[in-house]
């Protein structure tokens, strides 16, 4: 399974897409996805969110939702505006704004991720033109941070 996150009126016709956004689009899935995403643990090879993250107020509980539903080694790919970029801050109703530094904050190694309540992520891949940050990451040891996160994870 793979899962289009804010797919807006850009639902896949490619078989093995999902689409979720919060206003309906025809996608399947209408869902706000700041109050959980509606897969169970491991169950999608990947996710695309393009132009979604700057949206959401809670990104960390969002960020944990798409850890927990990736399967190990299952891509996160994203696009988010670079706060350089003017239409980052046009837009009014984008709740953040991104570096390619905000991502590496995801990326820290540490047991005591769980102590913050953030899930470990690898960023494989992060460019930007100026104007848009593309990246792909994926969860990091999900056995073993399990072992870590004193109840926080969420399951089935």
């Amino acid at each position: 399974m793979k899962i289009d996150v804010g797919c807006g009126q850009r639902i896949k016709d490619e078989p093995g897409w999902i689409g979720v956004d919060i206003a309906d689009f025809g996608q399947e899935h209408i869902r706000d996805v700041e109050k959980g995403m509606p897969f169970g643990n491991d169950s999608a090879e990947e996710i695309l969110c393009e132009d979604t993250l700057e949206h959401i107020k809670e990104l960390v509980f969002v960020m944990n939702e798409f850890w927990r539903v990736l399967k190990p080694n299952g891509k996160l790919r994203i696009r988010i505006p670079d706060y350089r970029d003017e239409a980052a801050f046009k837009d009014p109703t984008h709740v953040r704004f991104f570096s390619t530094g905000t991502l590496g904050y995801f990326e820290r190694k540490s047991p005591r991720h769980s102590e913050y309540g953030i899930f470990p992520w690898r960023v494989i891949e992060s460019k930007t033109d100026g104007k848009a940050i593309t990246a792909t990451l994926e969860p990091v040891h999900k056995d073993h941070y399990r072992q870590f996160s004193k109840g926080n994870f969420k399951t089935d």
